[in-house]
């Protein structure tokens, strides 16, 4: 159910340059609101022109999508070919802001420094910004949101209808889904409403107003108060309250109870039944077990292997091996790299044994490891022819074996030295 009232008055001002007005079609509702510039002559024709004209595209096009965005320009076209009319090129000026309500959504669209503003269940939760001088200089952080009521450069807008536009002037603000079961309510006003009443104000009427006019009365009180004897100007407003289908917000709130309770009970059901944690508590223990009893058996086998290894070696050792394994016997470095034994002189008849004729040695004929050689390459020697030799070839021979025994021996009584 939609709940709305229009008021507008001239204030302390000699006419009314306001204009409101408002048309409800199959369930779809258009708020309009304007505000004529006094200062560009014939502000009143402005803002009845655009305000009666958007209601026109409104009845036209309310089915067709973009409707709100069509009802600006062409009430746009329609203020401009007044001023051509009238020979006005530079006067009939306007502000204008609408809300649209349609298929359960909410949404403003406005030129210049009228508001709309928008409140949840009683609390004010934010406005559409103006297009004035003061409001940038509150955006750059210049001056706080309440300084721009009263601020010397107040009256200076931005945009406006009724001025040449390049590209479509107006700004759309954020929707409203009004089917989540709270109390919406919605203001327009001019800023001869806006500038006598704050919004902290503003929702202290409406938490006391229970309908449209109601709040509007609360609110026409402060303005009143606040504004008369200082030279007030034209003020209008529109107050709008969505109130929610009983039938709906019942059954939305019947769902979430139903829903609150069911998580209760389960909740209830989850906590007084331990079984299934004692369950996985227990399946937890037994896996853990048996990862512990895996790892010990597969310990204890490694040392088992280990054990056995150790055992064999220990017998290798016993053996006489002393390793588990047989090896084979290679001689050693000294039979390997000993040359043969030659054949001494007792197997080969030296000459001087020949000549002494008992075959006993004669010790000046026993040979030094150097005669030893020879010797061997003599023995070598028997399979050639032998040749006899003459006694006096002999004797060199016997000579030059003292003189090596004798060098030898002096080799051996020489002092040992570092």
């Amino acid at each position: 159910m939609v709940d709305y009232y229009l008021l507008t008055n001239q204030g302390e001002r000699d006419y009314n340059e306001d204009y409101v007005d408002m048309k409800e079609i199959d369930g779809k509702y258009c708020f309009l609101l304007a505000d004529g510039l006094g200062g560009h002559g014939h502000g009143e024709l402005a803002s009845e022109c655009v305000v009666s004209n958007g209601l026109k595209v409104f009845e036209q096009f309310h089915n067709e999508p973009e409707w709100q965005r069509n009802l600006f320009t062409i009430s746009q076209d329609k203020l401009l070919a007044l001023q051509e009319e009238r020979n006005e090129p530079r006067g009939m000026k306007t502000t204008m802001v609408l809300l649209s309500i349609e298929d359960g959504v909410a949404e403003y669209m406005h030129v210049g420094d009228s508001r709309g503003y928008v409140f949840s269940n009683g609390e004010y939760l934010f406005r559409t910004r103006d297009h004035s001088v003061p409001q940038m200089l509150a955006k750059s952080g210049e001056i706080t949101e309440d300084e721009i009521r009263h601020h010397p450069d107040r009256n200076r807008l931005i945009r406006v209808m009724g001025s040449e536009w390049d590209k479509p002037m107006q700004e759309k603000s954020q929707e409203v889904s009004l089917d989540d079961g709270n109390k919406y309510a919605f203001l327009l006003c001019t800023d001869g409403w806006w500038d006598w009443i704050t919004e902290p104000e503003m929702a202290d009427c409406l938490k006391k107003a229970k309908s449209a006019k109601e709040w509007m009365d609360l609110m026409l009180e402060i303005v009143l108060e606040n504004g008369t004897g200082n030279g007030m100007d034209n003020y209008s407003a529109i107050t709008v309250i969505i109130k929610p289908d009983k039938a709906k917000a019942k059954s939305t709130t019947s769902a979430s109870s139903s829903s609150g309770s069911s998580k209760k009970t389960n909740k209830s059901k989850k906590s007084g039944n331990p079984v299934p944690i004692i369950i996985a508590i227990i399946c937890a223990l037994i896996v853990i077990g048996g990862a512990v009893f895996l790892i010990t058996f597969l310990a204890k086998k490694k040392a088992a292997q280990e054990d056995s290894s150790m055992s064999e070696m220990i017998s290798g050792q016993e053996n006489g091996s002393g390793l588990p394994f047989d090896v084979k016997e290679f001689p050693s470095d000294e039979n390997t790299n000993a040359p043969e034994p030659a054949e001494t002189s007792e197997n080969v008849e030296s000459p001087a044994a020949a000549e002494n004729g008992d075959g006993s040695e004669d010790p000046e004929d026993i040979a030094s490891p150097q005669s030893t050689s020879e010797t061997e390459g003599t023995s070598e020697d028997k399979e050639e022819p032998s040749v006899e030799k003459t006694s006096e070839e002999q004797e060199p021979k016997a000579e030059e074996k003292s003189e090596e025994k004798t060098e030898k021996d002096d080799s051996e009584n020489a002092p040992a030295t570092r």
